[in-house]
């Protein structure tokens, strides 16, 4: 009888988490497990029929605003029954994609079989402002509290918290109170021979995009939400640009800051204008940072940015803010820029790329795609997540 898993994941759009779901389904033996996948956005599907994945897609129940902490109990408690899965793994962004009563349905359905992996570095609730009662008598912060402690029990009613990164880990146990002993910290990584330089695709892309093959081409890979502060890059770059017109910027995504930013690009003049390029979603993104020379992720908060990976493993020159789990993957100077999240972090961080000789450019190059390499072998981590999750490898 094969062992029934439910994967549970809230999206809007398509990112690294959504990739890392994909390459965890890629690489489950099929024969053995049974596998169902609950997502409030069905986003999955053509990707699961290309790569001949036989994960059963559904959606997950509906919940509104005003719902009781026991009315979102019982909805899920009833959607895990109609499945019966032997296990339930919950993929959460900022603590917030599901909340304590999905998960001790889970939990109890499960007999305890119910884990999480958590794709950044969630903050903290912030403290109540000092309310006065009657103008003088203080607030106690009891929502702040409740919420704290609601955040907190979740690492109580999972057998596993897998983290993405140090950072993401460190969060959970040091700010969130998760228990120290089911909080494992699991990388990912990308693969080296699909993320490879290509010299005849950096050729025969910039040709087709009338790109001069001596100009230097700034991209950015990620879901266009305001979390990813493409706004920064987009500002540095119009600072830049004014000096050098041998520069280019391409921003690959879609998502809900779109218009945010496509509003501040037509609102620059038309020299620098003309250089800056939505290709919005891509699903083939290797040749799109092959005909690239410096990446750039300008976020507030990542747990272990996977399209960093994806460029370091080509060859890019990465300038990146400090913003959690990049600390881990960039050593400044050597395998890349670590910047401060502001627009004058990512101007100084372009402006060293930009300056380096060809030698430097090169001795970078080669030390992102070795330390990817050597630390974000993502086959082998896949393997070791899959085990916390007591799954077998195909």
């Amino acid at each position: 009888m094969k062992r029934k898993y439910l994967f549970l994941m809230q999206t809007e759009d398509f990112g690294g988490a959504e990739r890392l779901q994909i390459d965890y389904f890629k690489s489950i033996d099929f024969d053995k497990y049974s596998v169902t996948f609950g997502v409030n956005n069905d986003i999955f599907r053509r990707i699961f029929n290309k790569n001949n994945l036989p994960v059963k897609l559904v959606y997950l129940p509906a919940l509104n605003q005003k719902d009781s902490f026991f009315i979102k109990f019982v909805k899920y408690y009833k959607f895990f029954n109609t499945i019966k899965p032997m296990c339930i793994v919950f993929n959460q962004f900022w603590l917030k994609s599901f909340s304590l009563p999905e998960v001790i349905a889970a939990f109890l359905i499960t007999k305890g079989n119910a884990y999480m992996i958590v794709h950044d570095c969630p903050p903290v609730h912030s403290k109540d402002k000092d309310k006065q009662y009657f103008g003088f008598i203080p607030g106690l912060g009891l929502s702040w509290r409740k919420d704290r402690l609601l955040q907190t029990l979740l690492g109580y009613f999972t057998k596993y918290t897998i983290a993405v990164s140090n950072a993401t880990k460190d969060s959970l146990i040091k700010q969130h109170k998760f228990p120290k002993y089911n909080v494992k910290r699991v990388y990912h990584g990308v693969d080296i021979h699909d993320n490879v330089p290509s010299m005849e695709n950096r050729i025969r892309l910039r040709r087709e995009m009338n790109i001069p093959n001596s100009d230097k081409i700034i991209v950015s890979t990620a879901m266009l939400y305001s979390g990813k502060r493409l706004d920064r890059l987009v500002e540095a770059f119009a600072i830049l640009a004014q000096a050098r017109n041998d520069i280019h910027l391409i921003i690959v995504g879609s998502g809900s800051d779109y218009n945010k930013l496509t509003g501040m690009v037509n609102s620059l003049g038309e020299d620098i204008k003309s250089r800056i390029r939505f290709l919005g979603f891509q699903e083939d993104i290797p040749p799109l940072l092959q005909l690239s020379d410096i990446f750039v992720l300008p976020s507030d908060s990542e747990g272990l940015p996977l399209a960093c990976l994806e460029a370091m493993s080509c060859g890019l020159i990465s300038v990146v803010t400090d913003c959690g789990g990049p600390v881990e993957m960039i050593k400044d100077g050597y395998n890349g820029f670590l910047v401060e999240k502001s627009t004058e972090g990512i101007v100084n961080g372009l402006g060293r790329s930009l300056n380096l000789s060809s030698e430097e450019r090169s001795q970078i190059s080669c030390n992102s795609r070795e330390f990817v390499k050597e630390k974000f072998n993502f086959r082998k981590n896949i393997q070791c997540g899959l085990r916390l999750l007591e799954i077998n490898t195909t």
